[in-house]
């Protein structure tokens, strides 16, 4: 929804570039996320987690996610930056819906 709404106000007002960064970056930050959320169910069903595969695991897909938003910003610079927008804003709104519950709970 916030990347079309993005995509809209990018349209008005004439940043519709940056805007469509912006939502591939909230893609790219969901498809982090989801990732991360399989990878946590694997390594808990295993019958002998392994802490060492879990951080493997996040560093790849960290460097990953990093490489193609840096490559993406050099290749399409300026407008190609809004991938790191969209990156940013993912992270907000992962941190807020993530801490919704916790701040409910301390009010019990």
């Amino acid at each position: 929804v916030l990347g079309v709404l993005g995509l809209v106000a990018g349209a008005v007002f004439g940043f519709i570039g940056i805007a469509a960064f912006g939502c591939f970056g909230l893609v790219l930050g969901a498809a982090n996320a989801l990732m991360v959320q399989r990878s946590i169910l694997r390594q808990s069903a295993a019958d002998l987690p392994s802490k060492a595969v879990l951080v493997r695991a996040v560093g790849a897909r960290l460097a990953i996610v990093t490489a193609v938003s840096v490559a993406l910003a050099l290749i399409f610079f300026p407008t190609g930056l809004g991938t790191f927008l969209g990156l940013a804003l993912f992270q907000v709104i992962n941190t807020i819906v993530g801490s919704v519950p916790a701040l409910k709970e301390l009010r019990k």
